[in-house]
């Protein structure tokens, strides 16, 4: 009598601890996903150093797409000329971020110049939660400098 007591309460208690997590398995899942911060790459103004013929130095500005510092992981390649970014990308189950190679240029007020890796529509990750990898799901929290 007591064991069978005792297998209708556990009973009575899993079925409780699987409705809740039925319930609530979406919200559950949404937290366990990473947060992260985007920006979507934009044209910035670089400057350019002409040397003249006399050894006078001319300074002028270009615009290129750019790419905030907080965005690059940097590890140690190609002196600080290659850098890891990842790209947030929609699919219909919700965001991933893919990790994408970038080619970099010149560097003015904490921007990169993009050289090669990264297109004018590709938005960025500039901030997350925790470490991301190739594929991962994330959650957009907002848009860098205009978080939610």
């Amino acid at each position: 009598m007591k064991r069978r007591k005792y297998l209708n309460r556990f009973a009575v208690f899993f079925s409780a601890f699987m409705l809740f997590f039925t319930l609530f398995s979406g919200s559950i899942h949404r937290q366990t996903m990473p947060e992260v911060v985007v920006l979507r790459v934009r044209e910035r103004e670089f400057p350019v150093t002409i040397d003249l013929e006399d050894g006078a130095k001319f300074i002028t500005a270009k615009r290129e797409l750019g790419v905030p510092e907080s965005a690059l992981d940097f590890f140690g390649m190609d002196g600080g000329k290659t850098a890891r970014a990842f790209v947030l990308e929609e699919t219909e189950g919700g965001f991933i971020v893919r990790e994408r190679f970038v080619q970099l240029g010149e560097k003015a007020d904490g921007w990169y110049e993009v050289e090669d890796g990264l297109g004018k529509r590709d938005q960025v990750v500039c901030a997350a939660d925790r470490e991301l990898a190739d594929g991962v799901k994330v959650r957009v929290s907002g848009e860098w400098g205009h978080v939610r």
